[in-house]
């Protein structure tokens, strides 16, 4: 039991779920049971029974936008995700609603505009971090909100992404870069 405390919380936390006395912190407060992911991908794991009528823990992987909810992830994954950023608040929510972009996405000191109209060594420079008035390398999540829905800005990112690290690109940055060309 010890082992299954320290990857899934202290044992307070374990037994606040295990009471069912744990509430989602307030910036997630109105929204129910549900949950929109953030990140790229949230993997969380599900009991299953198998054949002999054991259950058996499985993986499981919901992606950007996906619609997850409090019983299908459970309370653990709920907190784990809650606690590291990768469901959209509220308050983003209702940003990106109004068609305006989520404080919490940040694309360093060039705006959304400026970046897509880089070319593709300027935009590797960019994923390193390296344009001037950044102060860090976008992450794997940023990267992806600033190509946003746009196939040819994506093709062109995973070419500097390419260059960026001298042909072998992030796979969570590739796989969502090329989610996005096949419009999936």
């Amino acid at each position: 039991m010890t082992e299954e405390i320290g990857l899934h919380g202290t044992p307070q936390e374990h037994q606040d779920l295990k009471d069912g006395t744990y509430t989602s912190p307030d910036e997630y407060a109105d929204q129910g049971d549900e949950r929109i992911v953030k990140d790229l991908m949230f993997g969380y794991t599900v009991g299953v029974e198998d054949p002999s009528g054991a259950v058996v823990v499985e993986p499981r992987e919901a992606y950007r936008g996906d619609t997850v909810t409090r019983g299908q992830i459970g309370l653990i994954a709920l907190r784990k995700g809650e606690q590291n950023g990768s469901f959209w608040t509220s308050k983003e929510l209702e940003a990106i609603r109004s068609g305006r972009t989520p404080e919490s996405v940040s694309t360093g000191e060039l705006p959304q505009a400026g970046v897509s109209e880089l070319g593709e060594y300027e935009l590797a420079d960019w994923l390193k971090g390296e344009t001037a008035g950044q102060e860090k390398a976008p992450t794997i999540n940023e990267v992806l909100e600033t190509v946003g829905a746009d196939k040819e800005f994506a093709r062109r990112m995973l070419q500097a992404e390419n260059i960026a690290t001298d042909g072998d690109p992030r796979k969570g940055l590739e796989a969502g870069l090329q989610r996005i060309q096949t419009g999936a």
